[in-house]
């Protein structure tokens, strides 16, 4: 049977049975009634279930991975939100910002790709414009002549453009 510890409640550390004389207490009374009302605390399997969530263990809140790396200013982005609510969880993966956040967070992934496609693509060009230079400074060449050896290079398939 599922209770509500299962879904990240503690029991109360502070309420005492009553003894004897002694009265309820008071509900208007902040300070009595905060003792006996079970705190929720973070639930580790949401983990698992939101990719985007982190707990801070130093702050004990929950913060967006992609909402911090983006700025945004929302509880998940900036201090981290102590909301232990999966409904918190939900609203903030619906918000604007976070849409916002996980798109910026799209488009980097799709230019480091393509940044990294087109470098993997140009490095045997770039390592033999390279070797050309070292080659003409140990052979003391003018530099103007570049151009004319990385032509050659490419005529003779050495580089391809």
């Amino acid at each position: 049977m599922a209770t509500l510890l299962n879904f990240g409640f503690t029991k109360p550390t502070s309420a005492t049975p009553l003894k004897g004389n002694e009265s309820e207490p008071d509900l208007n009374n902040n300070e009595s009634h905060k003792s006996s009302i079970m705190r929720r605390t973070f639930n580790n399997r949401w983990l698992n279930e939101y990719s985007w969530l982190a707990f801070d263990d130093t702050t004990k809140s929950m913060r967006c991975k992609f909402c911090t790396k983006s700025k945004r200013s929302n509880p998940f982005g900036l201090n981290g939100s102590k909301n232990f609510q999966r409904s918190a969880l939900e609203r903030h993966q619906s918000s604007d910002d976070h849409r916002i956040a996980t798109s910026n967070k799209k488009k980097s992934e799709v230019f480091s790709k393509t940044v990294n496609e087109k470098f993997e693509k140009t490095k045997p060009a770039v390592s033999a414009m390279f070797r050309t230079v070292a080659f003409m400074v140990e052979e003391d060449i003018a530099d103007r002549k570049f151009e004319k050896l990385i032509d050659l290079q490419v005529r003779i398939q050495y580089i391809s453009k």
